[in-house]
Order: C-alpha cells, then structure tokens, then sequence
C-alpha cells in the first residue's frame, strides 16, 4: 500500500494561520437596525478577538461566521420592520374618513 501526499499550498509549516475577520464594525452598523441582533454580532465579534489572542483560530473562525451573519440578519430584519412600518404609516394616512 502506498501513501501519497499531495503538497499544499495554502498554509506553509512556519506561518501562522491567517486570522479571521472580527466584524465589529459591521456589528456597530447593525446595532442601528435591528438592536438584539446587533449585540449579538458584536459578542460574537469580541470572541473573535479573544480566540485569536489564545491563537485558537477554530473558533475564532466560528465565531466570525457568527458575527457576520448575526450581523446581516439583523440589517435585513431592521431593514424589513422599517419598510414594514412606513407601509402602515402610508396605508393609515391614505384612507379617507
């Protein structure tokens, strides 16, 4: 039985992993939005930063997907009340008397 080993070239021996993205802007962005959400995202953000201070770049890379996609729930949640609520407000000042 023979072994082989197909060389890669994404991560070489002696560098460190890459770090992910901690989305704490965008999180700050979503808080204007859709408020739990936002705080969320910003939790998730802020683990990120923990994690990859430890250099366990697992989690940090969960909790990234995490916090964006905390992040972009809450801008298109926010985004959908508020179209929602100008409807109403559009449907309530159109009817007649």
């Amino acid at each position: 039985m023979e072994t082989v080993i197909i060389p890669s070239n994404e991560h070489k021996p002696d560098a460190p992993p890459e770090a992910p993205p901690d989305h704490i802007l965008f999180s700050l962005i979503s808080t204007l939005f859709f408020l739990p959400l936002g705080i969320a995202a910003i939790l998730k953000g802020v683990k990120v930063r923990k994690a990859i201070k430890l250099n366990d770049f697992t989690t940090a890379e969960y909790a990234s997907a995490k916090a964006a996609k905390f992040a972009m729930s809450g801008i298109a949640l926010g985004t959908l009340m508020g179209a929602l609520v100008a409807c109403v407000i559009i449907v309530q000042t159109n009817q007649k008397p």
